[in-house]
């Protein structure tokens, strides 16, 4: 490993037992499939994200998440790796997520390769109370998207980020890496750190959709990978002081929201979309029959 980025996307989404089990990430019993897109120094190729997310489809995983991106030309969403990414969704059933890219807040700064119609792109939220904790100051509001998210809509009109999610986050990196929080704050000891970024919300929505995937195979159900989308993006809670084109669609008077901020974890109702009924409690799921497959970031 050449840094810490890949092993703390991986503890966010499937970390188990961390700091001696005080912690855990959102599928702690998910399994990791491993693939490297970028160089050991500086920078990704395009042709490794391709390569990368084929091998991770035909390899049978169930959630793709890839933290990586970066502005294009034309952030249309029509590059032929987005329309790649739309048909490994369709023609192997794997759901892929993939970071918003760090390059807010202005309008239209949504990074690709998140911009496929059937990808779900995530940004970047944090509580006040996260705020606080992990950087030492206050935030003005309840709720808050981090000032880098990057927000749609994108060339063409879409509506990108599909969603928001955490994205600052205590997670692991490397045993022989020093603990890394920000000065002032907390002490962490080594193979911790709290790094933030749209990097660290993408996971946040991938373990998500493990536990969807985990509690429907329990269940005998379909999903479909959008049944995934619909189920997470039709449950979140839309954040009123922000607009659509920063967080997702703007719930329609009288139905499901569709869009927003994405409540991570087990609550007083669960895990968001997860299904429900006897035999089927939130807090006690075991994730099983699922993968996640994670695209490792140098």
């Amino acid at each position: 490993m050449s840094g810490e980025h890949g092993s703390h996307v991986a503890g966010i989404a499937a970390g188990n037992s961390l700091f001696g089990g005080a912690m855990s990430g959102n599928a702690p019993g998910a399994k990791l499939l491993s693939v490297r897109v970028c160089l050991f120094v500086t920078g990704c190729t395009r042709h490794a994200m391709e390569q990368g997310m084929i091998y991770a489809a035909e390899h049978g995983v169930d959630v793709i998440n890839m933290s990586v991106g970066g502005l294009d030309l034309i952030n249309d969403g029509e590059s032929d790796t987005e329309l790649l990414y739309n048909r490994l969704i369709d023609e192997h059933g794997v759901q892929i997520f993939i970071s918003a890219g760090n390059d807010g807040a202005g309008v239209n700064t949504v990074s690709g390769p998140s911009l496929g119609s059937k990808v779900m792109s995530v940004g970047s939220y944090i509580t006040k109370e996260s705020w606080q904790r992990n950087y030492g100051s206050d935030a003005a509001h309840e709720d808050n998207l981090h000032p880098f998210s990057g927000r749609g809509p994108t060339e063409s009109g879409g509506f990108k980020p599909d969603i928001v999610a955490p994205g600052s986050a205590i997670s692991t990196i490397p045993t022989w890496m020093a603990g890394g929080p920000v000065a002032g704050t907390y002490a962490l000891p080594p193979g911790y750190a709290m790094l933030q970024g749209t990097s660290m919300a993408s996971p946040q929505a991938a373990g998500v959709a493990a536990l969807i995937v985990s509690a429907a195979v329990q269940k005998g159900v379909s999903h479909r990978p959008d049944q995934l989308r619909t189920a997470m993006k039709s449950s979140a809670r839309f954040l009123t002081n922000y607009q659509a084109y920063e967080q997702g669609l703007e719930p329609a008077e009288g139905r499901h929201q569709d869009g927003g901020h994405l409540l991570v974890g087990a609550g007083e109702h669960g895990p968001v979309g997860l299904p429900q009924g006897p035999g089927l409690r939130p807090g006690h799921l075991r994730p099983r029959g699922c993968q996640v497959g994670r695209e490792v970031r140098a």
